[in-house]
This record gives structure tokens, C-alpha cells and sequence, in this order.
């Protein structure tokens, strides 16, 4: 794939007004940019309803003519977010405590008294960053994600914090660890891992899914493996309406069970993962 040229709009809501022929019945297809925003909404529901905004990245080959029916032909990028990616916060600006919560005051001693409210995320700091990529058909490639939404940020670092000081540290002492860390999908936790494995809603996106194996991120008797990081890896069989198949690498963590990776296994391109930057 030839390299790419980026832009980016930090705005809530993106609105492309295209000509449209009078002569033309066929259905236009849907936009990768819609496509990807109702896969993160249907994979990722809790950050729906929270008036986030949405900073998108797109590319394009520079010398090649726009496609304007769909500028996100191959690719998109996506940020969700309290504010747009890289902007600038207003002078004098602080974030509010969470409803319910004890904003801290200071004590004529010089201390600080009575807050539990939690400590906010910076301007424009970034939930979650999404990246898609498209084949020429226009089906779903690859995808992966990163940031606080894909996992359990507090249960990752209490996992982190018991084990840091262990020097020969067992298997059966890191499964303790990381159910006491409050992961939901440890390595003992197969069975409760495929029942959630959310098929269906993939299903909408990728075609009717079989699945063929589920892999542990180590084996039993294998503690080296067992880091804040590791993933479920998972194969699956797609059918898609045309009868044609795809065979997927989905890539899922252990604390909540997001869905973290995708790519598509027989294409010709390597089954790498576009990721997306810090």
C-alpha cells in the first residue's frame, strides 16, 4: 500500500454534501466512516450517550483522484474523546468532579480536606483510538484499538502493582493475582470467555460467524506469560451474503474482554495490524 497523506477534522460530526444524479437508482454504499463508527458503537457501548466527540483521520493517495462518495475508501482512523484530538482547552479551564462527588477544599493549615472525587482526564485526552482498514471490495481487513476503553485502566494497574515484586512468581499465584486484580477473563476462565465472545454483533459487520479455535495467551504450566498484556486469540469463519468466505485473527484482552484486534487471514496482504499512534 502506498503511503499515505492524513488529515484531520476535530469536529463532533462530519457532513459531506454530495451532487446527486437524478438518473441514478441504484443504493449508494454505505461510507467506511459510517461503517466504522457503528462497529465502535456496537462494540463498545458504553461510550455511547456520553456526548464525546469524535476526531477523525483519514488518507488518501496523493496524486490519485478523490473519491468522493466515499473519501475513507481504504482507511479511517478514529478518536473518541471529551474533547477533539489535539485541541487547545480555553484559558483558566477545570474539569468539574463527577456528580456526587466532594470537590477538595483547602484547611486554613495549608492541607487539603474532604475530596473523593476522582482525578479527571486532561484536555482532549483520548478514550479510545480505533483504526480500520478496507480492501478493495470494501470489507474489513484489519482493525485494532487502544486506550482506556479497551480495558479495565485500575484493575491493569492493582494486577501490575501485586505482581512487580515477585521474583519467581508461579502460575497458579498470577491466576490468584489477576481474579483479585478483577479480571473477568483469566486463563482459567475459557468457558465464561467464548460464552460473551460477542459473535452476533461481528456478524453484522463481517458475515455469519463459525467459530474454529480459541487460543490461551500461555500455556498452563507456562508462567512467563503472565503480564498485564497478554490477549485471547481467537479464529473465526465468516460468510458473508455472496456465499464467499474470510478467515479472522480476533484479538481480545482479559480484564473486560474487548475486543482489541482484527485482521483478515487470506488475503494476500500480511495479517499486520494498522495500528494506531499514542
Amino acid at each position: 500500500m502506498r503511503k499515505n497523506a492524513y488529515f484531520v477534522w476535530p469536529k463532533l460530526a462530519l457532513l459531506f454534501c454530495l451532487p446527486v444524479s437524478a438518473q441514478k437508482t441504484t443504493q449508494p454504499r454505505v461510507s467506511n466512516l459510517v461503517i466504522s463508527r457503528t462497529f465502535l458503537r456496537a462494540l463498545f457501548p458504553e461510550l455511547s450517550d456520553k456526548q464525546f466527540v469524535m476526531t477523525v483521520e483519514g488518507g488518501f493517495v496523493y496524486d490519485s483522484p478523490l473519491d468522493l462518495e466515499d473519501p475513507f475508501k481504504y482507511g479511517v482512523r478514529l478518536y473518541v474523546g471529551a474533547e477533539p484530538k489535539g485541541s487547545t482547552p480555553p484559558a483558566n479551564f477545570v474539569r468539574p468532579c463527577p456528580p456526587g462527588s466532594t470537590q477538595a477544599y483547602q484547611a486554613s493549615s495549608g492541607g487539603f480536606i474532604g475530596s473523593d472525587c476522582t482525578p479527571p482526564a486532561p484536555w482532549g485526552y483520548q478514550f479510545l483510538q480505533a483504526s480500520f482498514r478496507f480492501n478493495e471490495a470494501g470489507q474489513l481487513e484489519s482493525f485494532g484499538a487502544q486506550g482506556d476503553s479497551t480495558s479495565d485502566p485500575a484493575a491493569r494497574k492493582a494486577y501490575e502493582r501485586a505482581i512487580a515484586n515477585e521474583k519467581y512468581l508461579t502460575s497458579r499465584a498470577a491466576r490468584a493475582a489477576l481474579k483479585r486484580a478483577g479480571a473477568k477473563y483469566g486463563p482459567d476462565d475459557k468457558a465464561e470467555f467464548v460464552k460473551h465472545l460477542p459473535l452476533d454483533r461481528l456478524a453484522k459487520f463481517l458475515g455469519k460467524m463459525e467459530l474454529v479455535s480459541v487460543e490461551p495467551p500461555f500455556e498452563e504450566d507456562d508462567s512467563s506469560g503472565l503480564y498485564a498484556d497478554f490477549h485471547w486469540v481467537v479464529k473465526v469463519k465468516a460468510t458473508r451474503p455472496d456465499a464467499t468466505t474470510m478467515m479472522y485473527r480476533l484479538q481480545f484482552e482479559q480484564f473486560q474482554g474487548h475486543l482489541t484486534a482484527l485482521c483478515e487471514l487470506s488475503s494476500k496482504a500480511p495479517c499486520n495490524i494498522w495500528r494506531t499512534p499514542g
